[in-house]
């Protein structure tokens, strides 16, 4: 497989646009993911710093969706669209194994102006990971 054909993301499902700064996507796990091969010998999971760069992933990709539901971005949240300047992580947990075949939800939620992204991966039945991402103005 070269890596042109790697597949690094999970397959996108569908979007929901809450009010004004949050976003909760549903997302399926594939099983031929790029992670899993050689993360563990016996058990294949999604690793955690996997998750995160998935976390600003979508939000680059949903922010000005997210933003206003009207479609017009704030001025103030829109700076921060590229997250070009990363800045801290807080309160990072990592609770259960995201497995293959696992169909997940990704809430990302953003205050203070956008400096600030909340996000939760989490299913039906269980929560698999949670914290705070802090940007800064470029």
């Amino acid at each position: 497989m070269s890596n042109s054909d790697l597949i690094l993301l999970p397959v996108f499902k569908q979007a929901a646009y809450l009010d004004g700064n949050e976003v909760i996507l549903e997302l399926f796990i594939p099983d031929d993911l790029a992670y899993f091969n050689g993360h563990f010998d016996r058990i294949a999971v999604v690793p955690g710093v996997t998750q995160i760069h998935w976390v600003v992933h979508y939000a680059r990709l949903h922010i000005e969706k997210f933003v206003d539901a009207n479609q017009a971005p704030k001025a103030s949240i829109v700076q921060h669209t590229a997250f070009d300047s990363f800045y801290q992580m807080q309160v990072i947990k990592f609770k259960s194994l995201i497995l293959p075949g696992t169909t997940v939800h990704l809430s990302l939620r953003l205050v203070d102006d956008g400096s600030k992204l909340y996000f939760r991966f989490y299913s039906e039945t269980q929560e698999f990971s949670s914290g705070r991402l802090y940007f800064q103005s470029a």
